[in-house]
């Protein structure tokens, strides 16, 4: 029954299209025109182009990074660095039966609920 109904399927789509062919009016062929007469027109020249002789500036790279070293120079101000000493805090880590206990009984208070946990599979 599958491959019946995928055959008539198949079946109908080619004739819709076949169908749909013929109706469409072949596009219309439009002859290239060899003949430059048409244009009426005058085609701009770009700035840059390559075929314009263009200007040439001289252009002193060294002057020009030493007015921005000078102006940089200028404009930083000196620095003033301030340590601050932090205070060590020695914390004393009572690792006992106990203590792990009462970890464990905190840590299942604290956490999510058992309902909003993911599961993990």
């Amino acid at each position: 029954m599958d491959i019946s109904f995928v055959i008539v399927l198949w079946i109908i789509v080619a004739i819709i299209q076949a169908i749909d062919r013929k109706k469409k009016p072949p596009s219309p062929q439009i002859p290239p025109s060899d003949s430059n007469d048409d244009i009426n027109f005058e085609i701009p020249t770009l700035a840059n182009d390559p075929n314009k002789p263009a200007e040439v500036q001289e252009i002193d790279i060294a002057e020009i990074y030493r007015q921005k070293k000078n102006l940089a120079a200028a404009d930083k101000k000196p620095e003033t660095k301030i340590f601050v000493e932090e205070e060590t805090k020695n914390i004393e880590i009572d690792i006992t039966p106990t203590a792990a206990m009462n970890a464990i009984i905190l840590s299942e208070i604290l956490d999510k609920p058992k309902s909003l946990r993911r599961k993990k599979f």
